[in-house]
């Protein structure tokens, strides 16, 4: 079978992946975005290819964008290979996005295990997007990626998880990972959860994270998930946690509450954002938040 590995910049997309690369080494400017993925037969094999690779991400101060997506030849990349391409990482210090698959690598547990300097050391990095089209992380897995993320000296301005297929136990994984350094959450959690599985349970976990008191959440967006059960608890649930929160700004739930009634929109949350019950509690109402989606 035939290795799928496109190495292309966008800006130089007529050019081979040989000519891309060396732009690279050479820390061409012009070369912002690339992404991994092809066509390894200008070189003298994949190793030759692979640390190549590796060597000019390590070497460029330019590269702003990097995507590593799915592999259909799991065997072409063994755990030697990836770290000869993770090395490179370690020592960049100018990439600002980074996207992966979590599907067709092989052996994620130790690719996430090679990023994990990188994720911790970069100091440009600001948005890390990972997709996940059929499982989602495991324990070790979901471990091994935040750990890192949490103890940056600056938090990454976005976490988004593309196509997540997500349960309960997922979600409850997920939040309580995020728990263990809250003053280190990523600013924004972007979710696209079409194919998640998670009910009510799942939402209420995300509701606890919002009322840790050290909890620096400042957007939090769940897109693509219908058929909650108990909307108006879930309504009540997360106005109650944002009386309590101090720094979220917005809170978008998408179709999650296209339902939600006037009657349950008054009696939750326009009593959390501005209780005017009393003089105390309009001052203990929550000042911070600022929008609440495309809904309201």
């Amino acid at each position: 079978s035939t290795l799928i590995m496109i190495l292309q910049s966008f800006h130089h997309s007529r050019l081979s992946s040989h000519e891309v690369l060396r732009l690279i080494e050479n820390n061409d400017e012009t070369v912002t975005e690339i992404d991994i993925r092809q066509d390894w037969e200008d070189y003298d094999g994949i190793d030759d290819f692979i640390s190549y690779t590796g060597r000019a991400i390590g070497r460029n101060t330019h590269i702003r964008t990097v995507e590593l997506f799915e592999y259909e030849d799991r065997e072409g990349l063994s755990d030697r290979r990836w770290k000869l391409l993770l090395d490179g990482f370690k020592e960049n210090k100018s990439i600002k996005f980074l996207s992966f698959s979590t599907i067709c690598h092989g052996n994620l547990l130790g690719i996430l295990k090679g990023l994990s300097p990188f994720f911790e050391n970069n100091p440009s990095l600001d948005e890390v997007v990972a997709f996940s089209d059929l499982d989602f992380l495991d324990v070790d897995e979901m471990k091994t990626l935040l750990t890192p993320i949490l103890r940056r000296h600056r938090p990454l301005k976005e976490l988004s998880f593309t196509e997540a297929h997500m349960s309960d136990s997922d979600m409850q994984l997920f939040v309580s990972s995020l728990r263990e350094n809250a003053k280190m959450i990523p600013r924004t959690i972007h979710m696209d959860c079409e194919y998640c599985d998670f009910g009510p349970d799942g939402l209420r976990f995300m509701a606890e994270l919002l009322e840790d008191s050290d909890c620096s959440l400042v957007h939090l967006e769940i897109l693509n998930k219908e058929n909650i059960a108990d909307q108006d608890d879930m309504t009540k649930r997360f106005a109650e946690a944002l009386k309590r929160n101090k720094t979220l700004k917005t809170l978008d739930l998408h179709s999650i509450w296209e339902g939600l009634s006037a009657e349950s929109w008054n009696a939750s949350f326009h009593t959390a954002i501005c209780d005017k019950t009393s003089i105390e509690a309009t001052y203990n109402s929550n000042h911070t938040l600022t929008c609440l989606g495309t809904l309201f």
